[in-house]
């Protein structure tokens, strides 16, 4: 499979909705798609390929910053509708 901008777009909205989701890690989804070696690639080669590097993180970090605002909207949506019940959870 070819790696897109789009696929990692997707795994960061997924990535960054584990982040907020309780007893879910970021992390871990990062390693089950297999994108957390390669990020933290990119990351230690800030420096000398700033710009391929931001072009490869840009989609995961965008897609995780809307995964966990979305969280966020579906948390705050079950406080208030089952506030008992996801505190419990």
């Amino acid at each position: 499979m070819k790696d897109t901008g789009r696929k990692r777009l997707f795994w960061g909205l997924l990535i960054g909705f584990a982040a907020l989701a309780p007893g879910i890690s970021g992390g871990a989804i990062a390693v089950c798609c297999g994108l957390y070696g390669q990020a933290v690639q990119r990351l230690g080669a800030l420096r000398q390929d700033p710009l391929g590097s931001l072009r490869w993180l840009l989609p995961l970090g965008v897609g995780g910053v809307a995964g966990a605002a979305m969280c966020t909207g579906v948390l705050a949506g079950f406080f208030t509708r089952f506030q008992a019940e996801t505190v419990a959870v």
